[in-house]
Protein backbone atom coordinates (compact mmCIF):
# COMPACT_ATOMS: atom_id res chain seq x y z
CA UNK A 1 0.00 0.00 0.00
CA UNK A 2 0.92 3.33 -0.70
CA UNK A 3 1.83 5.60 1.45
CA UNK A 4 1.09 10.26 0.86
CA UNK A 5 4.80 10.27 0.49
CA UNK A 6 5.12 7.76 -1.26
CA UNK A 7 2.40 8.77 -3.84
CA UNK A 8 4.25 12.41 -3.88
CA UNK A 9 7.80 10.54 -4.61
CA UNK A 10 5.67 8.62 -7.93
CA UNK A 11 4.31 11.89 -9.20
CA UNK A 12 7.91 12.80 -8.94
CA UNK A 13 9.63 10.80 -10.77
CA UNK A 14 6.80 10.66 -13.35
CA UNK A 15 7.33 14.07 -14.04
CA UNK A 16 11.10 13.64 -14.30
CA UNK A 17 10.21 10.58 -16.90
CA UNK A 18 8.36 12.43 -19.42
CA UNK A 19 11.15 15.59 -19.37
CA UNK A 20 13.96 12.57 -19.53
CA UNK A 21 15.75 14.46 -16.43
CA UNK A 22 18.71 12.90 -14.21
CA UNK A 23 17.32 11.78 -10.84
CA UNK A 24 18.95 11.32 -7.63
CA UNK A 25 17.09 9.60 -5.00
CA UNK A 26 18.43 9.60 -1.30
CA UNK A 27 17.10 6.36 0.77
CA UNK A 28 17.88 4.67 4.22
CA UNK A 29 20.71 3.07 2.72
CA UNK A 30 22.44 6.30 0.56
CA UNK A 31 21.66 7.50 -2.36
CA UNK A 32 21.04 6.66 -6.58
CA UNK A 33 21.09 8.91 -9.56
CA UNK A 34 19.83 7.93 -13.17
CA UNK A 35 17.25 8.40 -15.29
CA UNK A 36 13.63 7.22 -14.32
CA UNK A 37 13.03 4.21 -16.64
CA UNK A 38 9.55 2.99 -15.07
CA UNK A 39 7.19 3.93 -11.91
CA UNK A 40 4.36 0.92 -10.83
CA UNK A 41 3.02 1.01 -7.77
CA UNK A 42 5.26 1.26 -5.09
CA UNK A 43 8.42 0.49 -6.88
CA UNK A 44 10.71 2.84 -9.22
CA UNK A 45 12.90 1.58 -11.23
CA UNK A 46 16.15 3.47 -12.06
CA UNK A 47 18.57 3.47 -14.82
CA UNK A 48 21.84 3.89 -14.22
CA UNK A 49 24.58 4.70 -16.54
CA UNK A 50 27.05 1.46 -15.38
CA UNK A 51 25.20 -0.75 -13.78
CA UNK A 52 21.74 -1.27 -15.57
CA UNK A 53 18.35 -0.88 -13.93
CA UNK A 54 17.90 -1.04 -10.08
CA UNK A 55 14.35 -1.78 -8.30
CA UNK A 56 13.44 0.75 -5.50
CA UNK A 57 10.78 0.31 -3.22
CA UNK A 58 9.23 4.02 -2.87
CA UNK A 59 8.63 3.70 0.88
CA UNK A 60 12.53 3.66 1.35
CA UNK A 61 13.16 6.85 -0.63
CA UNK A 62 13.74 10.30 1.90
CA UNK A 63 14.21 12.21 -0.79
CA UNK A 64 14.35 12.80 -4.61
CA UNK A 65 15.83 15.60 -6.26
CA UNK A 66 16.04 16.45 -10.14
CA UNK A 67 19.80 17.44 -11.36
CA UNK A 68 19.30 18.78 -14.58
Amino acid sequence: MMTIASKNFSNELINAYKSQKLVMLVTDSGHITGTVAAVKDDLAYINQPAKGVTVINLNNVKKVQELN
